[in-house]
């Protein structure tokens, strides 16, 4: 046994892993530890994974005594992989609910037959007036501060992260 043949079988073994992995991800399917595979709780689950999923390395009820041992090795690649994930889903969620707001700001001051400048001058100068805060943090250090865009002339928020 040789060097390729140690990548290519842990490039195997990665590959059932994941797939395996990212089955247990999915609802009706659970790990049984007796018989070191993947349990499904109906053949409609099964099939419609196997439809979303055709290319998938792993199949459900055979065994897979290396998944445990896997699990030590792996996980941690895929896991930095899954936040990375999740952290840019969250922030295309942040920026599409702010594009959306942006949209029906925009659409609401047409319709007022008042201009977005006219009305950000309105709210900026209100809350001057006002000095009465209801949060704990000071306007000065909160997370959310406002800048000009030079583009459109308008202020718009700008979440720092």
């Amino acid at each position: 046994m040789n060097g390729n043949h140690v990548r290519n079988k842990m490039k195997k073994l990665r590959e059932r892993y994941t797939s395996c992995y990212e089955m247990l991800q999915c609802s009706g399917f659970t790990w049984d530890d007796v018989k070191q595979c993947v349990v499904v709780e109906s053949n409609e689950v099964l099939s419609t994974y196997k439809k979303k999923n055709p290319k998938a390395k792993y199949q459900a009820w055979s065994p897979f005594p290396e998944y445990d041992r896997l699990c030590h090795i792996i996980r941690k690649d895929h896991a930095i992989d899954v936040v990375q994930i999740n952290q840019y889903r969250e922030r295309e969620k942040c920026l599409a609910e702010q594009q959306k707001e942006q949209q029906t700001n925009e659409t609401t001051d047409e319709d007022d037959g008042v201009s977005s400048t006219e009305n950000v001058a309105e709210n900026a100068t209100e809350s001057h007036l006002n000095t009465h805060h209801t949060s704990s943090v000071p306007a000065s250090e909160s997370s959310v501060s406002t800048r000009k865009r030079s583009v459109r002339g308008r202020l718009t928020p700008l979440v720092i992260w």
